[in-house]
């Protein structure tokens, strides 16, 4: 999944190395830019998004009972500002990838 190609990217450079990001701002705007440190802090937050999921799937619960209950207030950063991905769609991706593992 995601995560682990992502965690093995993060952990092939060191902290300092500065990625562009392909989803950024375009010109005159400043280029969207973070150390790989910054990144890997990224990925803890997934990774703790997912473990949550993943245990209200162990639960019993059903995607549409995890997408009503909400992820935890430390996970709101999912809709703020959010593009691409908001909460119930990650929720959904996640629920789909592990509920038949």
């Amino acid at each position: 999944m995601l995560l682990e190609k992502l965690n093995r990217i993060l952990h092939s450079f060191p902290d300092e190395i500065i990625v562009i990001l392909g989803h950024g701002t375009l010109w005159p705007t400043p280029i969207n830019t973070r150390a790989i440190k910054e990144l890997k802090q990224y990925y803890d937050h997934l990774e703790a998004s997912v473990n949550w999921i993943k245990n209200q799937i162990s639960e019993g619960k059903t995607l549409a009972k995890i997408q009503e209950m909400g992820l935890p207030k430390e996970f709101n950063s999912f809709d703020e500002g959010a593009i691409y991905i908001k909460s119930k769609q990650w929720m959904a991706i996640v629920d789909e990838f592990y509920r038949n593992k």
